[in-house]
């Protein structure tokens, strides 16, 4: 939950962890260390124009803790969604976009050079303020990275729409994940931002896609075929700039481009 505050004339927002423990002072003592875990990623990443900034953790009066942030006027998923309300001005409006992405790239290449993984990129996580500037946000996922890469629980790494081919795959078990991953992420919510109204990257849900292109993988395998070039996780049909590959449940190489943005 968020809530908008201020201080001395600047506006602030107070962002109130939901425990994942049972009810009563367990659950308190869980939000609790959520809120202190993504204060301290976000104090070890320090400061930087393209990630959100953190003052302090709060706790009110009946126990609640909170963290309190600087205040964006809207995050990018919102302000796509109103750009692309209007169909007819979306192919000029939707550079208008673009600074903002190159920025968000910007901050998640300095949260890398710090070696955190960010483990939830998407366009609701990526702040703008004041249509100047953009920030990559919540840090509630985010772990120091060891030796080129961190272990998590597939299902819980990421939106599902946004999770790699490795992720999905693992499931429920635990699977290592390095830089990468986050670059897959963010070349599906480039997609997700510059892409037509009422389009989607995926057909199915991810979790079908990457579970049939396997076993496609593992057939054609046995067979002594390539299985390249039939197995693409990606709609190209309406973005032909973008593009992301799935072949054996990896995740390779990803190049964008918006057309037009030259």
């Amino acid at each position: 939950m968020v809530f908008r505050s201020s201080f001395q004339h600047q506006p602030l927002v107070l962002k109130v962890a939901k425990g994942r423990g049972p009810e009563g002072m367990r659950q308190v003592a869980a939000a609790g260390q959520e809120v202190a875990d993504e204060f301290g990623v976000l104090t070890a990443v320090g400061q930087h124009p393209n990630v959100v900034r953190a003052f302090a953790v709060l706790t009110s009066s009946l126990g609640r803790p909170a963290l309190l942030l600087e205040a964006a006027t809207e995050s990018l998923r919102a302000a796509t969604r109103r750009l692309k309300d209007d169909r007819v001005s979306w192919p000029t409006n939707r550079k208008t976009l673009l600074p903002f992405f190159q920025q968000f790239l910007l901050g998640l290449s300095y949260v890398h050079g710090r070696s955190f993984l960010h483990l939830d990129i998407k366009p609701g996580n990526i702040l703008v303020f004041n249509d100047v500037r953009a920030a990559v946000a919540d840090f509630g996922l985010a772990q120091k990275v060891v030796q080129d890469g961190c272990s998590v629980i597939g299902s819980r790494a990421y939106s599902e729409a946004f999770r790699c081919p490795e992720c999905l795959l693992a499931a429920d078990s635990q699977v290592r994940v390095t830089f990468a991953a986050d670059v897959w992420a963010a070349a599906v919510t480039f997609f997700e931002t510059f892409c037509p109204p009422k389009t989607s990257l995926w057909k199915v849900s991810p979790q079908t896609f990457v579970r049939e292109t396997e076993d496609h993988c593992q057939v054609c395998s046995r067979h002594g075929h390539s299985a390249f070039g039939q197995s693409d996780a990606v709609r190209q049909d309406h973005a032909p700039g973008a593009r992301e590959v799935v072949r054996a449940g990896k995740t390779e190489a990803v190049s964008c481009h918006l057309p037009g943005s030259d």
